[in-house]
């Protein structure tokens, strides 16, 4: 599972070689945000770089459109995934977010998690990588932290499937979510 994988802020479709790599790779592209919390959000994003779209507000993100947020418990839930080995995730500021709405899954499929933690995208949420750490620690993940990411790799024996992480700030989700 590659959460941001491959953004496209202005068609939400892929280019030729996105397909090309998709058929090659059995990928398959949503366009949608992984949260905490379903439902609608704004999306802020440059033109000049799509790979730079993040749910939490920032002056270098000028542009906004509106995007459909899913909880990847959900998704996993709604597509009958039976497996899930490793996860590489890269979304700008929204990794706690997104591994929160998370939990289910991390916690039955105990995959193998490769985060950026970029300290700067995740400010824009008062958030530290310190703060992600807690969160896969919590979740039985031993984590080893290099330049701007995390290794998380599962603990045996799997968390209940009922662990949920409560968040060490007090909030639920992005001031930028609304239903």
């Amino acid at each position: 599972m590659d959460v941001g994988w491959s953004l496209r802020t202005r068609t939400h479709q892929a280019d030729e070689k996105d397909a090309q790599i998709r058929d090659d790779c059995n990928r398959h592209l949503y366009p949608c945000a992984v949260g905490e919390v379903p439902g609608k959000a704004a999306i802020y994003f440059n033109e000049s770089e799509a790979g730079w779209a993040s749910l939490m507000m920032s002056d270098d993100l000028g542009r906004r459109a509106d995007v459909d947020v899913i909880r990847l418990d959900d998704w996993a839930r709604d597509h009958a995934i039976n497996r899930v080995d490793f996860v590489k995730m890269d979304i700008e500021g929204g990794e706690f977010h997104a591994l929160r709405g998370a939990q289910e899954m991390l916690s039955r499929f105990r995959p193998i998690i490769v985060a950026e933690l970029n300290a700067v995208c995740l400010a824009r949420d008062h958030r530290k990588p310190e703060d992600v750490f807690a969160l896969l620690l919590g979740l039985g993940y031993e984590c080893s932290p290099f330049s701007d990411g995390v290794l998380a790799i599962p603990q045996i024996p799997p968390a209940p499937s009922d662990t949920f992480i409560p968040d060490p700030h007090g909030g639920s989700a992005p001031p930028e979510l609304h239903s």
